[in-house]
């Protein structure tokens, strides 16, 4: 694990949080990694990449099979679709089941409100992609829910996730705490599955 936390994403995988932390040492191709996608995820993430950045082949892998991971590595290392490819394959999988449930399933926690709206507008528009796939190929267009809950957010907003939680829920500790000590929003975190907190030295 490297010194310089800046610009971390650290993921923990919540049903397995007594997990240990152990030195990841075997990179993975982009080929291997591929395998274990949807078939739409794969397509999608092969005609965008032809390779994979160091902490994708590395840490992927091992946040696909449920372990607690820590990343470090420079802005634009492509930290975001580390963190967030298995995750959105996961959801894609249990939509295309019927079993993706009007609930929170991941939690991005950003100490400030401009990178939670920027992890916002990279995620939305990887979705956007791979709904377009979808529907060149007849399927149905996937409907995973990304909302920023922060200061910014507006009161209908805010109203709107507690009808209609996001399936990814990005925020800042604030915000978060907040938005727990609600007693009607608190139930939506009851399955979370993914815990992501970007930047912990902050």
């Amino acid at each position: 694990m490297a010194k310089d936390y800046k610009n971390n994403i650290v993921l923990y995988t919540i049903l397995r949080m007594e997990s240990p932390y152990t030195k990841v040492t075997e990179q993975y191709t982009i080929g291997e990694i591929l395998k274990l996608m949807n078939p739409v995820i794969r397509e999608w993430f092969s005609t965008r990449f032809t390779s994979l950045t160091e902490p994708q082949s590395f840490a992927i892998v091992p946040i696909h099979e449920g372990r607690n991971v820590i990343v470090s590595s420079p802005t634009g290392s492509g930290k975001t679709m580390t963190a967030f490819l298995s995750i959105i394959n996961e959801l894609m999988n249990l939509e295309e089941e019927g079993r993706l449930e009007d609930r929170i399933y991941a939690v991005y926690v950003s100490p400030l409100r401009a990178l939670a709206n920027d992890i916002d507008k990279n995620l939305r528009l990887p979705l956007h992609e791979i709904s377009e796939l979808q529907k060149s190929k007849g399927l149905k267009p996937t409907n995973i829910r990304v909302a920023v809950r922060s200061g910014d957010t507006s009161s209908y907003e805010r109203q709107k996730m507690v009808r209609k939680p996001p399936h990814i829920f990005i925020t800042t500790p604030e915000s978060l705490a907040l938005t727990i000590s609600s007693p009607v929003f608190r139930t939506k975190f009851s399955g979370v599955r993914w815990l992501i907190l970007d930047e912990p030295h902050e």
